[in-house]
């Protein structure tokens, strides 16, 4: 597994090369682009050349979190739908620009206002239009090598999808190799839990979140913060090959957060020995 250090730890104005450079000295191999941000605007002609520097000459590994506060793929109202699909065809450009190999995608919430007793048909209309959103963008992330990793949400009455098999089905039935799934320890602790989680999605999960809660309520801490048991996970991420990225957040000492749970995390790992059972 690389261990990514994400621009989320850092805030909404975080500078990605100043986080590259903090990952950098602390020994991570892997930056995640947050997803506060639209980065294909975001970014300067500098920062993308800088960026995929780091990839191609550093051996960095990348991926980009899709921005998500206020999108929503499956949005009833067709022009803010077509609004995001271009957002999100951009962001796979620009991933294909840079060497990233994931964009991490929410699929968003149920957007059409409606009583509670109309809600499982406003969803089953939201399921089909993020499908159609994402059908759409498939084959472009095929064109440029990256993989579109559907992130598992909190599982609310107001989501698009409601359980573990909901997101099975759906990355399925979207049937390309480029969409496959996050897989996001936090939310999982919150909702149907992190153990089912990985016998559910295990054949699709291509990439990682990492951060620590008490099960209460989605608090993205550091590692050893909640009540998440990760020695208990450690078979299954001392196997994982792909990007484990770390999104904790505390505004008090952000790098300190990132760092203790780096370190938390990688003492597991060194004591758990290489072949073994996951």
């Amino acid at each position: 597994m690389r261990l990514a250090i994400s621009t989320y730890s850092f805030g909404p104005q975080a500078d990605p090369l100043r986080v590259l450079e903090i990952g950098r000295r602390a020994g991570f191999t892997a930056l995640e682009l947050g997803s506060y941000t639209f980065w294909p605007q975001a970014l300067t002609s500098a920062q993308e050349d800088a960026l995929r520097s780091a990839v191609r000459s550093d051996g960095l590994a990348l991926s980009i979190h899709f921005i998500h506060r206020g999108v929503d793929l499956g949005a009833h109202e067709e022009g803010a739908r077509l609004h995001f699909l271009r957002q999100l065809q951009e962001t796979v450009r620009l991933a294909g620009r840079l060497g990233a190999g994931v964009i991490v995608v929410h699929l968003g919430y149920v957007t059409r206002p409606v009583p509670p007793e109309h809600l499982p048909s406003a969803r089953r209309e939201a399921r089909a239009l993020a499908l159609d959103t994402l059908g759409r963008t498939a084959p472009l992330a095929e064109g440029e090598g990256v993989l579109l990793c559907v992130e598992n949400l909190h599982l609310r009455p107001n989501e698009v999808l409601l359980s573990y098999q909901d997101y099975v089905d759906f990355i399925r039935e979207v049937d390309s190799p480029a969409i496959a799934l996050t897989l996001d320890f936090g939310h999982a602790h919150v909702s149907m839990g992190i153990e089912q989680a990985i016998a559910t999605f295990r054949p699709l999960i291509r990439h990682l979140h990492l951060h620590d809660n008490t099960g209460e309520r989605d608090a993205h801490g550091e590692i050893g913060a909640g009540t998440i048991p990760f020695a208990r996970y450690t078979p299954f991420l001392k196997q994982f090959d792909g990007i484990g990225a770390f999104e904790v957040r505390d505004a008090r000492d952000e790098e300190g957060a990132v760092l203790r749970s780096l370190h938390a995390l990688q003492r597991l790992l060194d004591a758990f020995p290489s072949g073994g059972p996951a």
